[in-house]
């Protein structure tokens, strides 16, 4: 290795992509690219059932690649990773049609 400085941790990036690798944890995360929503929305918009969505949404947020803002009795959702979106956007450009 050329550069000893730089030490990755491959078990905790591996442990995060294998949370990515869901189509639906991708769609959430597509979604949440572009606006904040909430468990209920987020369920209404992927047609998935809300304890499922909310399930995703939790071990998206462990790994910190999600955020959850409470604002009264409601917890918004956002992308808390910056370069999820540079993620994403290879993942759009390789599979979209």
């Amino acid at each position: 290795m050329k550069n000893k400085d730089l030490i990755i941790n491959f078990d905790m990036a591996a442990e995060c992509l294998k949370v990515m690798a869901h189509p639906g944890r991708l769609q959430l995360i597509h979604i949440l690219m572009h606006e904040d929503h909430s468990v209920g929305e987020l369920a209404k918009v992927t047609g998935m059932p809300a304890n499922t969505c909310s399930e995703h949404l939790r071990l998206l947020e462990r790994c910190g690649l999600l955020r959850g803002e409470r604002e009264s009795r409601t917890v918004f959702y956002k992308v808390a990773e910056p370069l999820l979106e540079q993620m994403m956007a290879c993942i759009k450009r390789k599979f979209a049609s």
